[in-house]
């Protein structure tokens, strides 16, 4: 039992060591190790989402930040 929750663990530590949507992508590759093929597609489909709404949220923060930063000099 031991030996299964180390993987975990190490899951775990990357993923706090990680940006937002690097742990997302850390998700995706790590779901490689789930063997059915139905299950495994359905969780990667939704870290996919999950991925596109950070990256379109860190998009749009940054160009709230240029256009704030602009606007101040």
């Amino acid at each position: 039992m031991v030996a299964e929750e180390q993987p975990g663990r190490g899951i775990q530590q990357l993923i706090r060591e990680q940006g937002e949507a690097a742990q997302i992508a850390s998700l995706i590759d790590a779901s490689q190790a789930i063997t059915s093929p139905s299950a495994r597609a359905k969780v990667q489909h939704g870290l996919y989402e999950a991925l596109l709404s950070v990256a379109h949220e860190q998009l749009d923060q940054g160009a709230l930040d240029a256009k704030h930063e602009f606007a101040t000099h």
